[in-house]
């Protein structure tokens, strides 16, 4: 992967102070730090463009200066040496910063002599009032230096003009539902996540009863789309809907709207709280109670029987999905992602292409037939009340696919807070199947592989200025750590059995006794 630049995290940090920060600080101390911060952002971000070149040049005149002290002082005693400027092809900031710590030292050293030996040589008073003004030069001039956040491009000044705003869509919900009277009151982005953009939004109407208002979710696409399309995801959870799945029902779709870069789409919104987020979720604390209605759910989403997706699955797949074993399934998908890399810029990333190597010669042979995955089923995409659950989020992931994908993502957090056998024999009572453990150890790495390839474009996307959102920094700083894991340390026992040419075995010989297959976070136990 592409290493963010320091100007991409300096820039992100200014852009969510201004933008976010700075309106919401309501004390007069911490504007003033807000104000500080900004500051010092800006000058760091000068250091990382026009800086260097000043900062090159302001030493140059300074040694200029030393060199004309040392020659009014070659008269008297021997001069102190000047120091040439290394001969750096691309100097940095702070090479230079040490090159001028130095060079300030030698020119006061030398006005100091100048001044002890000669104090009333006008030749004396000129160099040392040049020298006042030189050192002045760099207080005002650096500041006055322009600065250049990435990002400020006329193509990015275009995208941000194409974002979703409240007025854009109180005139798309008007035209879509037929009222006039219709008003935005509240718009507001969604913090967390890294997918698709989440808005909430109040509506308010002459059709609603009087001072009644409607609460909506807003989920709009970015301008790259990275898995499912959002029409697409619409329309999978308008098919989930009649079949009482706890599901937000999509209101309004909107698949080209003037004015705006992406798919956009409005549903109700469910009551509850986010049980945790992406990176807290083995810390956070849950009620067995609560993990055991996740095992019911995902039990009863496994077993939904695929026709009822039948209007869905003709409407997007070429093939008709009953008629697919697993393993056909998963090679189609490699077949998919291998196309979609070649078609789509990507950062280059030796870990994606030992993936693709490692996931092609491991497909398992699995003759069972596909069930409806949600490919991101986690506590940060469930909502819960009282510790009941009010919905599932986010759907952009799902497909046809083996029942592991979803068991092997979810096994690391809930295994961290009850028992794994006693989740999966809850999870089987409300229809799910008996995990197979070569599926799970694939399912395992294949879902980091998903994942790696969707935060690797939204990095690309984050580099070049597709989008400006702070919030994607974390993929670097933590997320990259964890899905990188995801596909090394189920496998490193099998590369270890590898490198020592020791077989090792995937699943158990003998399914009358009790087995347990187990690689790092990623096991289950077979009765």
């Amino acid at each position: 992967m592409k290493i963010n630049s320091a100007q991409t995290c300096l820039s992100l940090a200014l852009r969510a102070l201004e933008k976010k920060v700075a309106p919401a600080v309501t004390t007069g101390s911490a504007r003033d730090s807000v104000e500080n911060v900004c500051l010092i952002l800006k000058d760091l971000l000068r250091r990382e463009g026009e800086g260097v070149a000043f900062l090159k040049g302001y030493i140059d005149e300074g040694e200029a200066l030393c060199a004309k002290a040392n020659v009014i002082l070659d008269n008297d005693e021997k001069a102190l040496p000047s120091k040439a400027l290394p001969s750096l092809s691309s100097p940095d900031f702070e090479s230079l910063v040490a090159i001028h710590e130095d060079l300030t030292w030698r020119l006061d050293t030398l006005l100091a002599k100048l001044v002890a030996t000669r104090p009333s040589d006008l030749q004396v008073g000129l160099i040392l009032r040049e020298a006042a003004e030189w050192e002045q030069k760099y207080y005002v001039r650096m500041p006055q230096l322009a600065v250049k956040p990435w990002g400020e491009s006329p193509g990015f000044a275009q995208a941000e003009k194409l974002s979703l705003t409240a007025e854009k869509l109180e005139s798309f919900l008007r035209s879509s539902r037929g009222d006039d009277s219709l008003k935005v009151m509240q718009f507001e982005a969604v913090p967390g996540g890294y997918g698709n953009q989440t808005f909430f939004a109040t509506l308010r109407s002459q059709k609603l009863e009087e001072n009644e208002t409607e609460e909506i979710v807003v989920r709009k696409a970015d301008a790259a789309t990275i898995i499912l399309p959002l029409d697409q995801e619409f329309d999978l959870i308008s098919a989930l809907v009649p079949t009482g799945y706890p599901v937000a029902k999509p209101l309004d779709l909107s698949t080209k709207l003037a004015g705006v870069d992406g798919i956009f789409f409005t549903s109700e919104r469910l009551p509850g709280q986010m049980c945790s987020s992406r990176v807290d979720g083995e810390k956070a604390q849950f009620s067995e109670k609560l993990l055991l209605k996740l095992a019911e759910l995902l039990g009863q989403l496994h077993s939904l029987p695929l026709e009822t997706f039948r209007e869905y699955i003709t409407k997007y797949y070429e093939t008709s999905i009953s008629d697919e074993t697993n393993e056909q399934r998963f090679r189609r998908k490699l077949a998919y992602y291998k196309k979609f890399v070649q078609d789509v810029p990507h950062p280059p990333s030796p870990y994606i292409t030992w993936l693709f190597s490692w996931l092609d010669a491991n497909v398992p042979e699995d003759a069972r037939r596909p069930v409806i995955t949600h490919g991101d089923f986690n506590v940060h995409n469930i909502l819960q009340q009282n510790n009941e659950v009010t919905g599932v989020l986010d759907w952009e992931c799902s497909d046809f696919l083996a029942p592991e994908m979803d068991l092997a993502y979810l096994q690391p957090v809930l295994s961290a807070h009850m028992d794994w056998n006693q989740w999966i024999a809850h999870y089987i009572k409300y229809g799910g199947q008996l995990p197979d453990p070569s599926s799970m150890l694939f399912c395992a790495v294949f879902s980091g592989f998903r994942l790696a390839l969707a935060f690797g474009r939204l990095t690309r996307d984050l580099q070049t200025g597709a989008n400006r959102e702070d919030r994607f920094i974390n993929m670097e700083q933590n997320l990259m750590a964890v899905i990188t894991s995801m596909g090394l340390q189920p496998t490193a026992a099998l590369a270890n059995a590898k490198a020592q040419e020791t077989p090792a075995t995937l699943a158990p010989q003998d399914s009358s006794r009790e087995t347990v297959v187990k690689t790092k976070n990623v096991y289950v136990e077979v009765a």
